[in-house]
């Protein structure tokens, strides 16, 4: 004889079977969305990655050359530092870019673009060595707030997409963007010493 299932039994296990069907179906669109939303999440860290690294590689040559106006010898240091700092800012993004399987490629920051015309214009208005120097300083803040700003977003995507390593190499990259924003911020263009209006005045004699 076969044995009868209770209507109130069988109906029980229906609607288990389609709970679990549900449960089941929600998952996989959950796990699809988290895939999508990492996705894009790369998407966008590969293209301010390019932001950064465009800009970089536009900055070492310009800071390079606004860094022979300045009159305080210090100001002029800092200024070739963060030059330098630049260069090795573009090595270490080609790094990145590698691992994670992508090829360095650079993207125009209207951003920068803007603020260097902007410093042009500051530093060709009449003025002596510490009203110059207030220029560079000014223009200087303006781009190291921008990068502080890019790159703690890219250190926070490269932790959310399990970059560990790329992370850490931007985190130290916004601590040294950090620590010359703290020098410019102590500066004063009223310092600027005698040494470097000197200096000034006898390259606009040579010039």
């Amino acid at each position: 004889m076969v044995a009868r299932v209770p209507p109130s039994r069988a109906t029980n296990d229906a609607s288990s079977r389609r709970t679990l069907s549900a449960e089941d179906g929600e998952s996989g669109a959950g796990s699809a969305e988290q895939i999508d939303h990492m996705k894009h999440l790369k998407t966008l860290f590969v293209a301010e990655l390019g932001t950064c690294f465009s800009s970089e590689a536009r900055l070492a040559p310009a800071l390079a050359k606004m860094a022979v106006t300045a009159a305080s010898p210090s100001l002029e240091r800092l200024i070739r530092l963060q030059g330098h700092e630049c260069e090795r800012n573009v090595k270490d993004l080609e790094g990145i870019f590698e691992a994670c399987g992508e090829k360095a490629r650079g993207k125009r920051c209207e951003a920068i673009a803007g603020i260097l015309v902007d410093g042009d214009k500051l530093l060709a208005l009449p003025g002596d060595g510490p009203a110059l120097d207030a220029a560079l300083i000014a223009t200087m803040r303006k781009i190291i707030h921008w990068e502080i700003a890019s790159y703690s977003s890219l250190a926070e995507y490269a932790g959310l997409l399990d970059q560990p390593e790329a992370a850490g190499v931007l985190k130290g990259i916004l601590d040294k963007k950090t620590a010359a924003e703290k020098s410019l911020a102590g500066g004063s263009p009223q310092h600027g010493s005698q040494e470097g209006t000197g200096k000034l005045r006898a390259r606009k004699v040579n010039r």
